[in-house]
C-alpha cells in the first residue's frame, strides 16, 4: 500500500466519524439531558401504545385546566390556536390503519411545536384554546420550564389529556419519534415551587357538613391557582387515599384577607361519615406545585331525624317571625316570611319523612307542599307550595345547624337552604334557596314548634323571661352606650318602634313600659 493510498484511507475513516459524532448530535439524546415534565402534577400516562411509542398522553381524571410547562428551552416553530374538536366532524381520513387530521391545525387543535435546544422537535397538543400565551409566537423562545398552555380537549382528541411527543427531526408529523416515556424528568418544574406560609382548615367552620380550608401562598412568577383536593374514609387504602373518590375545587383569592379559600362539603362525598384527608397544591405560573396534607378530620353525621311531626318553621333569629304562605292559586301559593299567628293553620307544616332520610313539608290549611321552583339549582330561586308529586324538588333534608335546624333542597347539588334574602324581617318577604359558606347563617336557621307547644316573644322582652322588665331596660342601655351589644333574636326584639334599628327611641319606650307611663306591649 503505498502512501497515498494510505492517507487516502484515513482520511476516510476521519470523514466517517465526524458524520457519525455529527450524526448522534442531532438524532440521539444526551445522557446528560434532563426535561421538565410537562404537566407538574400529573404523571399518569393514559395511552402509549396508540402512537407506536412516538408519543405519550399524559391524561387523568382532574388534568383537564393544568398548566403545561416547556419540557426543553427552544424556539417556537409553529403555533396553533384552533378550538375546535374534530373527532366527529369529518375532518380526518384514514390512511394505512391510521386516523389523519385533514385541518389547518393537523389534529393538534390548540398547540404548539417547539424546536428544543437539544436539536431535537417538542410537540404539545389539545390544549385548552386561547391557553397559550399572547407573548408565545412563531419564532420566540421559550425557556424550559416556562407555562405554554392549559390541559384541554381540543383537535383530535377523545378527552381531556396533553398530547406530548419527541421527534428527531424538524419534521415533527414524520414516523421519526422517541419515545418520551424513556426520558429523565425534573417532575417539580423549573425553577423553585411556590411558599407556603401557612394553611389550615378553620376549625369555627366544622359546623358538621362543611368545612374551610385557607392558604396562604406566594411566588416571584405569581400564584396560577391553589387545588384543595379532598377523599372520603370508605376510600382510604395503603396510601391514605384513592383517586376513585377524589374531589378538587379550585380556592377562591379573598382580596380582604389575602388569603386562598375554599369549602369543602359532605354533599360532595355522597354524605359520607368520618375521617375526612385535604391535601393542597398550590401552582405557579411557570407550572411549579408546592403540597401540602393535613391530618384527617371526623365529619358525623349531619342530617337529622326527627321522626314525622307538625308544627311552625320559626325563624330562630326572629321567634315572632315564621314560613307561611301567601295565595297565588288554586295550586300554587308563594312560600313567605310571616308575623307568627297562632290562629293561622297556613303557617302550620306537616313533616313526612321519607325512604332516603329525606322529607315531605305538607301545608296543614291547603294541602300543597313545599317546592323548589322549576327545580332550579340557583341561588335565588324561589320556593312555593305546589300540588304534591314525586320529584326531588319536594324534597329537603333537615341538619342540625347552628343551635337550630336548617332545610336543605335535595335536587341542589351542594344542598342550598331554604332561606331569608337579606333576612329582611317583613311579613310576605319571599323565600328562596341559597348557598352559605358561614356555620351561622341565621337567613337560613329554623327551629321546629309543634302545634301547641309555640311561644310568642313580645317585642321589649329582650332576655326571653316573658316580661318587659329593668333587666331588659339595661340591657337595651348597654347596646345604647355599646358596652355590650345585642345579637340575633336579642337584638331584633330591642327593635322596639321596628325601624331596622335600636336606638335611644327604643331605649325610651321601654322604659316608660317599665314605669307604667305608657304601655307598649
Amino acid at each position: 500500500m503505498n502512501l497515498k493510498k494510505l492517507l487516502y484511507k484515513i482520511i476516510s475513516i476521519l470523514v466517517f466519524i465526524i458524520l457519525v459524532i455529527c450524526f448522534i448530535d442531532k438524532y440521539q439524546v444526551k445522557a446528560s439531558v434532563v426535561l421538565v415534565w410537562p404537566v407538574p402534577g400529573h404523571t399518569q400516562i393514559r395511552s402509549n401504545g396508540w402512537h407506536e411509542g412516538r408519543a405519550i398522553d399524559i391524561g387523568d381524571s382532574y388534568i383537564y385546566g393544568a398548566n403545561i410547562v416547556a419540557a426543553m428551552g427552544g424556539t417556537v416553530l409553529l403555533k396553533y390556536n384552533c378550538g375546535e374538536n374534530h373527532i366527529d366532524d369529518g375532518k380526518y381520513y384514514w390512511e394505512n390503519g391510521n386516523m389523519v387530521c385533514n385541518h389547518y391545525c393537523n389534529g393538534f387543535g390548540t398547540g404548539i411545536v417547539i424546536r428544543g435546544d437539544d436539536n431535537r422537535t417538542y410537540e404539545y397538543a389539545h390544549m385548552i384554546v386561547n391557553s397559550i400565551p399572547e407573548s408565545i409566537v412563531e419564532g420566540e423562545y421559550v425557556k424550559a420550564g416556562q407555562k405554554i398552555g392549559q390541559v384541554g380537549s381540543t383537535g383530535m382528541s377523545s378527552g381531556p389529556h396533553l398530547h406530548f411527543g419527541i421527534t428527531a427531526n424538524w419534521n415533527y408529523y414524520e414516523s421519526s419519534g422517541i419515545n418520551p416515556i424513556n426520558e429523565t424528568y425534573n417532575y417539580n418544574g423549573d425553577p423553585t415551587p411556590p411558599t407556603i406560609q401557612f394553611a389550615y382548615i378553620d376549625e369555627r367552620s366544622l359546623d358538621g357538613y362543611s368545612y374551610k380550608v385557607v392558604v396562604t401562598a406566594s411566588d416571584e412568577s405569581g400564584i396560577d391557582r391553589v387545588e384543595v383536593r379532598t377523599f372520603t374514609p370508605q376510600k382510604f387504602g395503603s396510601n391514605g387515599r384513592s383517586d376513585d373518590d377524589l374531589v378538587v375545587n379550585n380556592a377562591v383569592y379573598n382580596t380582604y384577607t389575602g388569603n386562598y379559600e375554599s369549602m369543602v362539603y359532605k354533599s360532595e362525598h355522597n354524605f359520607e361519615d368520618g375521617l375526612y384527608l385535604t391535601e393542597i397544591y398550590v401552582w405557579d405560573k411557570k407550572g411549579n406545585y408546592a403540597h401540602k396534607v393535613f391530618e384527617p378530620i371526623s365529619i358525623n353525621s349531619v342530617r337529622t331525624d326527627l321522626g314525622e311531626f307538625e308544627g311552625r318553621i320559626t325563624l330562630k333569629y326572629d321567634r315572632n317571625y315564621v314560613i307561611g304562605i301567601e295565595p297565588k292559586s288554586w295550586n300554587v301559593n308563594n312560600v313567605v316570611l310571616r308575623k307568627k299567628d297562632l290562629n293561622d293553620d297556613s303557617q302550620v307544616w306537616n313533616f313526612k319523612k321519607g325512604d332516603s332520610g329525606d322529607y315531605k313539608i305538607t301545608n296543614k290549611s291547603t294541602g300543597l307542599v313545599m317546592d323548589v321552583e322549576r327545580m332550579e339549582d340557583v341561588n335565588g330561586t324561589n320556593v312555593q307550595a305546589y300540588t304534591s308529586n314525586e320529584k326531588v324538588n319536594q324534597r329537603f333534608y333537615i341538619f342540625k345547624y347552628n343551635d337550630g335546624y336548617r332545610l336543605s333542597a335535595r335536587c341542589s347539588a351542594d344542598l342550598k337552604g331554604v332561606d331569608v334574602p337579606n333576612l329582611k324581617l317583613e311579613d310576605g318577604h319571599n323565600i328562596t334557596i341559597g348557598k352559605t359558606n358561614s356555620p351561622t347563617n341565621n337567613a337560613q336557621t329554623f327551629l321546629f314548634e309543634p302545634v301547641g307547644y309555640e311561644v310568642l316573644y313580645p317585642k321589649g322582652d329582650i332576655n326571653g323571661d316573658d316580661k318587659v322588665t329593668l333587666i331588659d331596660y339595661g340591657m337595651v342601655l348597654a347596646h345604647v352606650k355599646r358596652t355590650k351589644l345585642l345579637e340575633g333574636e336579642q337584638l331584633a326584639r330591642a327593635d322596639v318602634n321596628e325601624d331596622g334599628k335600636v336606638t335611644l327611641i327604643d331605649y325610651g319606650l321601654i322604659l316608660a313600659h317599665v314605669k307604667r307611663t305608657k304601655l307598649m306591649f
